[in-house]
């Protein structure tokens, strides 16, 4: 299929008069109708050459397996990188993308960005060391940031009142990766601590995004438009939306940053169900935006997404309590990301709703769609810096304890405490025995349990932020809920169209 450019002229308050013969003006206000004609394009059933496209994504497939590649073609430090990497280009690309595809119209971007990401795959297949995977990521996170436009290109081709459902549809399919996606744990340990390295990139990072900031505002050529609309920072609503997505999205990342951790060192779990619990958060986060994509549907926005995240705050909160009890722990978990999902897929795509013009679909959503990648970044250097920090104090307390009653002499407890994470052998930790490594072990998942919980404890500072935005939702305007922002159109189409404007 072809399109001229998806994002017409249409807006029923701000777009010129309607020539498309897919649409009549049924009342005063504009409202748009779609024409039985293309019934089945504005109810959304044509819908499936889209999310297939974005959604068997590569990363998530090689992310829990990121320790052994690294064991395999490394070992390097730079492995990092491959998820920052990833990170990264997404986040640039998705927030220039949405710009230029309300320009130059969105066919030709998808397909490019499918081309990227299987020319990355096939590099990230092929690579021998770490740093030619890094180089595919470079690859798989452009595409990505093309990719996951998703919420609002499948929004603007049916009617306003089905964007929700539209949305469900994408949900669907990512759910053979998404789940697959739990291990971040083990990349963002590599400097956890509070040096130079890390201060320096949040100090850049926040530098560099005042400098954008203060540049479109005082943009110095005045013929030419700033690549962000100004008044979209002005619109109340839909910034409060957007920053709730961020916020709503820092407890996806938490759990999905926090949970592997406390399985692969609390728990002992082994084998297919050790990948089933690393995989319960994601798993949980995506039914949960299924489940919320629904629900909205019928009763608007604002009441279910305050419901969802009063009901999710205490839950994840509860997930401290006693991260020993597994089944405790993963019901707060399942039940908390489950409902956080859901409230996280209602804002997403209700930030498609309170723009000025639907001809800026693209620019917002870019805009909205790096904001929900920028707060959980500051989320996650904050959760993996308090994890490092307390397990520095925890795990030689607790183990210490374990062992007070052997001969085991304080001085090796750091050995003992590098074995238990892997980094080195037990036969190298002075005066071992079995009895030492059987209490050691309780003390050290005691140790952890005592580090995560503050972790988890620290996430409900998110949540309440995330609570207080829920209040700003708007339910959407009901006069628009007929209204097609943007058309998928063959060259037939195309051309018939172009002979009406003439």
């Amino acid at each position: 299929m072809n399109e001229k450019n998806p994002v017409t002229p249409l807006d029923p308050e701000n777009g010129p008069a309607a020539k498309h013969q897919h649409f009549e003006i049924a009342s005063e206000k504009a409202n748009m109708t779609a024409n039985t004609e293309r019934a089945l394009e504005a109810q959304g059933r044509e819908l499936h050459e889209l999310p297939i496209s974005y959604c068997l994504g590569g990363f998530g497939l090689i992310s829990p397996l990121i320790t052994y590649i690294n064991n395999d073609i490394g070992p390097s430090d730079n492995i990092l990188w491959v998820s920052l990497a990833w990170l990264l280009l997404q986040a640039i690309t998705y927030l220039i993308v949405g710009r230029l595809t309300d320009i130059f119209g969105r066919r030709w971007f998808f397909i490019i960005g499918s081309c990227i990401g299987l020319i990355g795959s096939i590099f990230g297949a092929v690579a021998q060391t770490v740093n030619q995977l890094i180089g595919s990521m470079v690859f798989l996170g452009i595409s990505a940031g093309i990719m996951l436009c998703f919420f609002w290109a499948s929004a603007e081709i049916v009617p306003m009142k089905y964007r929700y459902l539209a949305n469900v549809g994408t949900y669907i399919f990512s759910i053979p990766t998404n789940p697959l996606a739990p291990k971040l744990a083990y990349w963002f340990q590599a400097e956890t601590k509070v040096s130079a390295p890390v201060i320096g990139t949040l100090v850049a990072g926040a530098v560099g995004t005042a400098l954008c900031i203060l540049w479109e505002l005082k943009l110095p050529f005045k013929d030419v438009d700033p690549f962000f609309p100004l008044h979209l920072f002005r619109n109340g609503r839909y910034m409060a939306v957007s920053w709730l997505t961020g916020f709503a999205s820092c407890n996806y990342y938490a759990f999905v940053l926090l949970w592997p951790a406390a399985v692969t060192n609390i728990y002992t779990v082994e084998g297919n169900y050790l990948s089933t619990m690393f995989a319960l958060p994601a798993m949980s986060f995506v039914f949960g935006q299924i489940a919320g994509g629904i629900v909205a549907n019928f009763t608007g926005p604002k009441l279910p997404t305050i419901g969802f995240m009063i009901i999710a705050t205490p839950l994840l909160g509860a997930a401290a309590t006693n991260p020993l009890n597994m089944s405790m722990t993963m019901a707060f978990v399942i039940t908390g990301c489950f409902t956080v999902g859901a409230a996280d897929a209602i804002a997403i795509t209700t930030t498609t709703f309170p723009i000025r013009s639907q001809e800026e679909i693209g620019t917002a959503g870019g805009l909205s769609g790096f904001i929900r990648l920028f707060v959980p970044t500051i989320s996650v250097a904050v959760y993996s810096t308090v994890l490092a920090n307390k397990l520095t104090t925890t795990l030689p307390a607790r183990i210490s304890k374990a062992v007070a009653d052997t001969s085991f002499p304080n001085s090796s407890i750091p050995a003992l405490i590098s074995a238990f994470q892997g980094t080195s052998s037990f036969g190298e930790v002075p005066g071992i025995t079995d009895q030492v490594i059987e209490l050691g072990q309780q003390g050290f998942r005691s140790g952890y349990s005592d580090a995560i919980r503050i972790v988890f404890l620290t996430n409900l500072a998110f949540c309440g932020v995330a609570v207080i935005l829920s209040f700003f939702v708007a339910n959407n305007d009901a006069s628009k809920d007929n209204f097609v922002a943007g058309h998928i159109h063959t060259k037939a189409d195309e051309q018939a169209l172009e002979q009406q404007e003439k």
